[in-house]
């Protein structure tokens, strides 16, 4: 959703302080949701400006580039892992723990596929 234009949050703010109007009464004049205007009020009394606040963004990963490398390298070590070990074994490297799925993905971006070779599929003779 398009945030409000500045101007209409300048007028909010204008007409609050100048009439003291209700914050109920505000919403209703200018069509726009009751908490809307009580943001934006709060927001002007604390930092002065009413323009729209930056949205929120993909959060960074916790393993960064040389963590990576960190990781390529035990997975070379350990081709046989499951997912559930890889974590393990990064956590005793690096520190850092991770959810399974987050190192499904970690693995993924390495471009490397993670097949076990478990004891069912394996042919005895």
């Amino acid at each position: 959703m398009k945030s409000y234009s500045i101007d209409l949050r300048q007028k909010i703010v204008d007409v609050y302080l100048q009439n003291k109007v209700s914050i109920r009464s505000l919403a209703q004049r200018f069509s726009v949701a009751k908490s809307f205007v009580q943001k934006i009020i709060k927001q002007y009394q604390d930092t002065g400006d009413v323009s729209p606040l930056k949205r929120g963004g993909a959060s960074q990963s916790k393993v960064q580039e040389p963590n990576l490398l960190v990781l390529e390298n035990i997975i070379k070590n350990n081709n046989d892992c499951t997912l559930k070990e890889l974590c393990d074994l990064l956590t005793l490297e690096t520190g850092i723990q991770v959810s399974i799925s987050t190192m499904w993905r970690l693995c993924e971006k390495l471009n490397y596929t993670v097949k076990k070779n478990s004891v069912r599929h394996r042919k005895t003779y």
